[in-house]
Parts: C-alpha cells; structure tokens; sequence
C-alpha cells in the first residue's frame, strides 16, 4: 500500500495480534484490532489511550451502528463524556450515528449533538488542543485539561456548595474564572491546596461547568499529590497489604 501511496493513513484493523506480540491487549480485545500494526489506533466501544495517535470509536445509540426503530438513544451528558475523556487522555473521538432511510439525521441526534454544540461555544477551550489531564486528584468531581498555563476543571459532579478544594497543585494560581459563565471567582491557596470561592449553588450550565486557572508556569502537582492519582501504582500498598496478612482481620485479630 505504501509502495502505491506513500503518505497513505493506515488503522489499525488489520488482523488480531499473534499470541505473545507486544502491544496494548485492551487494545486488540475486538476482532480485526492490532497493537502493533497501523499508524493510529481505533479503540471501539472504549476510551483506550495508547502510545501512538487514536480515536475512540463510539455509537450514539445503545445498540448498533446503523439506523432501526426503537433504538434507544444516549444521553448528551454521556456522549460529552466520550468526548471530554477522550481528549484528556490525548486522543479523538469518532462518534457514530445512523442516518434514517430519507438519509435524514435522526431528530434525536439532532438534539444532542445541539446540546453538545452548545457546551463546546462556551468551553471548547476546554477541549481543543488540550494536553494531558490528571494533574492532580479531581477525579470524583470530574476531568483536569491542561493547556500552557492553563488548567481547566471540567466539572462531571455540581454539589452546589460555594466552594471547590482541590489537593496538591504546586503551581501558584494568578486568576480563576468560571468559564460557563464569565465570572472571575476568588480563590486562596496554600503549599497544600487551592479553595475556589464564591460558587452558584445551581449548575450554571445544562451539562458540565468549567473553572479555568491561569497558572504562574504549566501546572504541576506535588510529587506527593502525583502518587495519590487513579493511575498510581498499585504496589506501593504491597507493605501494607503484607502488614495485614492473608485475612480481612487486622493485627492479632481472628482469622
């Protein structure tokens, strides 16, 4: 193929890895999947960062891929949440839908990616070029994005309270502002942690608001905060799990 066409893109759907090839085996869980072959990576029906370029390949419906009566859609905030994963692990999304048999979009379609359309003209910022994510702990209130010296906190979960604690960034922090709406938001910040004030109880937006913070320098976190994200390495509980024994009881406790 190569030899005909030089600058050809190739995927990665070129038959399934041999047993005992490299390669990401998430990645080639789906027939015609290969780790090792292709110039980009094509995860289906999952968010799979790999090393080289991806997209995630995603069905708007919880079916099938083509269109049919009666399917049932999914909501805009989880087509969103493909979107918004997808980016902050460094990757696309391709985002599948089904047009009707007049060749019509679906209304239903039409809807959510209205929605989606909508959150993107205020916070595509957000989303656009954006970095790694994961700077430090947010993960049960949603994603980080970090661009230059901005880092973005797309927020999955609104809890109404007037202020927002976050652990372990080590960047100072000049100015944050409420995206969703435009509002400049006071904030304090020690070694340890940066509180966030004055937030709307209600959710400012329909689906995920975005504070963005205008760091001194491109945010980093603490070498302490770095160890204590989801991805951390599970063995530095290995003492602690020897300390405990081969039971649920501690110490000199039954067994």
């Amino acid at each position: 193929m190569r030899s005909l066409q030089p600058e050809i893109l190739i995927n990665n759907r070129l038959g399934k890895s041999e047993p005992g090839e490299q390669g990401d085996a998430a990645a080639v869980e789906d027939a015609g999947l290969n780790a090792d072959l292709g110039d980009f990576g094509t995860p289906e029906h999952r968010i799979v960062a790999e090393e080289r370029l991806w997209e995630s390949c995603q069905v708007t419906t919880q079916r099938l891929w083509g269109y049919t009566n009666g399917e049932w859609w999914r909501p805009s905030d989880l087509l969103l949440t493909f979107l918004i994963e997808s980016a902050v692990k460094g990757g696309n999304l391709l985002l599948n839908v089904g047009p009707g048999p007049d060749g019509t979009l679906p209304p239903e379609f039409v809807e959510r990616l209205g929605d989606i359309g909508e959150w993107m003209r205020l916070h595509g910022e957000a989303v656009y070029g954006v970095g790694r994510g994961d700077v430090t702990e947010f993960i049960t209130r949603g994603w980080q994005a970090a661009r230059g010296r901005r880092l973005y906190l797309i927020i999955r979960f609104w809890d109404g309270n007037a202020s927002l604690t976050m652990p372990g960034l080590k960047t100072r922090v000049k100015q944050a502002t409420l995206l969703t709406t435009g509002q400049d938001l006071e904030f304090s910040q020690t070694d340890d942690f940066l509180t966030i004030l004055g937030l709307p109880r209600e959710r400012p937006a329909k689906l995920f608001p975005v504070i963005r913070l205008d760091c001194e320098s491109e945010p980093e976190a603490w070498d302490w905060a770095v160890a204590r994200l989801w991805k951390y390495d599970p063995r530095i509980n290995t003492g602690w799990a020897a300390a405990r024994g081969d039971s649920v009881w501690t110490g000199r406790g039954r067994r």
